[in-house]
């Protein structure tokens, strides 16, 4: 929990809708700035992949957004397309919903089918300034428009080719986005070189408050969220040991208790000791803490010992 950058500089505390940040010091930046690194071809969904996409949703502000559709466009049976002609599909669709709904934003991912085929899910909110869209016009515009460009001549397609839901809360998407949209490809020898997923470049992610934090704030900050997330469940714990070390975090919260938290934080001031002398008071305190537990466990077994021997008298 304790490491150089957090000794070196102040860092960021960044509160969502929907989660809290801890970021890491900016780092110094070169006098002459580097040539930027060339990309190679992106031939699976890494973890880093799905975490950066799943924390792109943590940080939306859905308080400006309506709920959400969810789209699943498939191709239809014979009619599979290779990654090259599946991806200008996909671009060709998102322009023309761009083109009939200015304004909206959404999140794609491409992935196999059992049968090898690809298929798209699409996440798309419209913004609280327009109107609500209906969900039974919307699907039949999908659907229109997905059989015009993936597969007009399959009459099998135009009936099954689309599946349009829509989300009745921020949970539900969320569990919506996990289980699907973000799961890993099911087919390792999937032939497919390209982006995974992507976003809309107005998707509203920009944070509610944000502000500098101590380092006593921020190791306090990380250390609340660490707890918090290890009594979610084994998932939470592994990733409770990895905030560890650390330097930033990304943690989904309620934005009630979001806001009592930074207001818990907001009360601890900088220790009288800048150098940092107080951080080495940690392991003993942490210490005594253990040792008033082993106190506390002898006289419960004491305790209990002598209520088994009246019972057993």
């Amino acid at each position: 929990m304790v490491n150089r950058p957090y000794l070196k500089g102040r860092s960021f505390i960044a509160l969502h809708e929907h989660s809290v940040q801890v970021a890491p010091p900016p780092s110094e930046a070169p006098s002459e700035p580097p040539e930027p690194p060339k990309r190679g071809a992106v031939l699976k969904f890494s973890k880093r992949s799905r975490r950066r996409m799943i924390q792109q949703f943590l940080k939306l502000r859905t308080s400006e957004l309506h709920a959400p559709y969810f789209l699943t466009l498939t191709y239809h049976h014979g009619h599979e397309r290779d990654g090259h002609s599946a991806s200008v599909d996909r671009n060709l669709f998102l322009t023309n919903l761009r083109q009939q709904y200015p304004g909206c934003q959404y999140i794609w991912r491409i992935e196999p089918q059992r049968r090898g085929a690809p298929h798209f899910h699409v996440i798309v909110w419209f913004q609280i300034a327009q109107s609500d869209v209906e969900l039974q016009d919307f699907t039949a515009y999908i659907n229109r428009t997905w059989h015009r460009i993936a597969d007009p001549n399959s009459a099998a397609h135009e009936k099954h080719g689309v599946r349009v839901d829509r989300a009745s809360s921020y949970r539900k998407a969320f569990i919506y986005l996990t289980k699907y949209t973000a799961k890993d490809d099911d087919k390792s020898d999937w032939n497919y070189q390209g982006r995974r997923w992507a976003a809309s470049r107005d998707l509203p992610t920009s944070p509610v408050a944000c502000w500098e934090a101590t380092p006593a704030q921020a190791w306090m900050m990380k250390r609340i969220l660490r707890k918090l997330v290890s009594k979610r469940s084994k998932s939470g714990q592994r990733f409770a040991r990895n905030m560890r070390w650390k330097t930033g975090c990304l943690v989904s919260i309620e934005m009630l208790e979001a806001w009592r938290l930074a207001d818990l934080i907001a009360e601890i001031r900088p220790p009288p000791d800048p150098a940092g002398a107080w951080m080495e008071r940690i392991p003993q305190i942490q210490s005594m803490l253990d040792l008033k537990k082993q106190q506390r466990r002898k006289r419960f077994a004491a305790f209990a010992a002598t209520e088994a021997s009246l019972i057993s008298a």
